[in-house]
């Protein structure tokens, strides 16, 4: 995400693909986004069509990694199986 911005911005962003519960533009100390964020969506089938519709987006000249969350476990699972040696 651009450093500015905002959790509107965000909001304005995702919300055609469902109703958000949550939406938040990660900041530093002095206000400015720090390149992320998060959404939550009502539905599994709402988070799924903003991840096929706007990964990869360009926005403000940056493109956008949209992924469903994932306990940290999970993550550090996927990624060792898919860099393993020999894998």
């Amino acid at each position: 995400l651009d450093e500015s911005t905002t959790d509107a911005a965000l909001r304005e962003l995702f919300e055609p693909f469902g109703t958000i519960t949550s939406c938040v533009a990660v900041k530093d100390d002095k206000d400015t986004c720090k390149g992320f964020g998060f959404v939550c969506f009502t539905t599994p089938d709402e988070a799924t069509k903003a991840v096929t519709e706007m990964h990869l987006k360009v926005v403000k000249g940056k493109p956008l990694y949209v992924g469903l969350a994932e306990k940290k476990d999970q993550r550090q699972e996927r990624l060792r199986q898919r860099y393993a040696p020999g894998g």
